[in-house]
């Protein structure tokens, strides 16, 4: 169930107009995954991706975006690989 809010939570950032640094850096430390593996996902520096866990930076609101989805759609795979074990 914390997934699928989780997702639900992603999806509405992703569509929202409202560019919320604070609700971003929230999401990146809810993740669970560490600075390497997202810095890897999106190609940024494991320093970039802490200082985005930390509040201190953001990137574009477009980039965000789309990191919201990357991150909802590998939510949902987990999910749906979960339910089929």
């Amino acid at each position: 169930m914390a997934k699928r809010c989780f997702i639900e939570k992603l999806r509405a950032a992703a569509a929202s107009s409202k560019d919320d640094d604070n609700l971003f850096a929230e999401i990146i430390r809810e993740t669970n995954l560490e600075d390497s593996e997202l810095a890897s996902m999106f190609m940024v520096s494991g320093p970039t991706v802490n200082r985005w866990r930390n509040g201190l930076a953001t990137p574009h609101q477009a980039i965000k975006r789309r990191i919201y989805e990357v991150l909802a759609e590998r939510t949902n795979e987990a999910l749906q690989t979960a339910r089929r074990d």
